[in-house]
């Protein structure tokens, strides 16, 4: 997983998380997730009710440390949300290429 996240998703500007005073999380439409880190927060954590997204985003948040997001500042060079015209397509994630640096 590029630059070691558990997570990385179009950015959620509206709806972030914030820790630390950086805004977290991302659209899981067309994400990476790092397969352990699913494992992990799925066997520590009872799934309550809500967005799945925001599920895992508040699990790899709360971890302690053990997982990590991109914040939403990298997380826009790897896709965004494009909320579309009236005349173009409906809302969809659009990628962008991605160069993280380890």
């Amino acid at each position: 997983m590029p630059g070691g996240y558990a997570w990385l998703g179009a950015p959620w500007f509206q709806y972030g998380l914030v820790a630390e005073g950086e805004m977290y999380g991302g659209n899981g439409g067309f994400s990476l997730r790092r397969r352990s880190a699913m494992l992990d927060i799925t066997s520590r954590n009872n799934w309550t009710e809500g967005n799945e997204d925001m599920w895992f985003a508040d699990h790899i948040r709360d971890s302690g440390g053990k997982w990590h997001m991109a914040r939403q500042n990298v997380a826009m060079h790897f896709a965004y949300v494009s909320l579309g015209l009236a005349t173009s397509m409906p809302a969809s994630c659009q990628t962008r290429a991605l160069t993280l640096s380890a």
